[in-house]
């Protein structure tokens, strides 16, 4: 049987800028050069399937049977769409990797992560192991970034270099969670609001796609979160890879709920 898991974005902003075929697969390229021996590493095959000719706008992860390849899904109808970035790009993509890599918790087929665990992935591991020591680091416009936004990421960062990281990701947060918003016709997300980022909190995990606010509270989370991005997430145990329940960084209560 055939299963998928999406995260589907779609925008409708005022600017008409999209990317070229050329940044949709270098982004992509950078992707697999990274994950592909990881992959291989456990005994899996990466399919990172680059689909620029089709208009579809979203992006999947399947796993068909036991024996087959891991399969990403990108489709170029979702680069093209107006306002995406690279980064936004990367961190979708990111999300859909963390399905297979993501770790504990699990959906209950136990080979896919939950949603909000492959998003808590994306920005805490895939984001900052593809965008390290990146040359476009440095060129980061930071009198664009919310005050806020940039006390946050300088406070858990003392390095330049995982600092801007910090910064890009959560920048690519805000554009999919604005996406998720034209979609949904849910309210705007709000950075760092006054109950981040215990607000609403669970009585049992949620392994569900959750809000739009949800969501990017853990975009924001991971993108804060200390830990080492080299020191993988583990499929029992919800404390290695991961910062804990108390700490700056921790999964959100809205969807998340800590088994310690």
């Amino acid at each position: 049987m055939k299963l998928m898991f999406s995260l589907i974005l779609a925008l409708s902003f005022n600017a008409t800028a999209a990317l070229k075929e050329a940044e949709f697969d270098g982004v992509l390229s950078r992707i697999e050069t990274h994950y592909a021996p990881v992959f291989a590493a456990k005994g899996m095959e990466l399919s990172l399937r680059k689909l620029w000719s089709l208009n579809d706008r979203y992006l999947d992860a399947q796993f068909e049977n036991k024996t087959g390849p891991r399969i990403v899904r990108v489709f170029g109808g979702y680069a093209r769409m107006p306002n995406m970035t690279k980064d936004a790009l990367l961190l979708a993509t990111c999300h859909e990797i963390g399905h297979h890599l993501g770790g504990y918790p699990l959906f209950n087929d136990e080979w896919a992560s939950a949603e909000g665990q492959a998003d808590y992935f994306a920005s805490s591991k895939c984001m900052r192991n593809v965008l390290k020591n990146d040359s476009e680091n440095r060129l980061v416009n930071e009198r664009k970034i919310n005050r806020s936004v940039k006390n946050k990421c300088r406070s858990q960062f003392a390095l330049d270099d995982d600092y801007k990281i910090c910064l890009r990701t959560i920048v690519a947060a805000e554009i999919c969670a604005k996406s998720l918003y034209a979609i949904r016709n849910e309210r705007v997300p709000v950075f760092f609001g006054a109950s981040y980022p215990n607000r609403n909190a669970v009585v049992e995990t949620d392994l569900t796609a959750t809000d739009n606010q949800c969501r990017f509270d853990t975009f924001l989370s991971g993108a804060l979160c200390k830990v080492d991005s080299t020191i993988e997430m583990n499929n029992s145990d919800e404390t290695i890879g991961t910062c804990g329940f108390d700490e700056i960084g921790a999964r959100p209560k809205c969807w998340f709920k800590s088994g310690f």
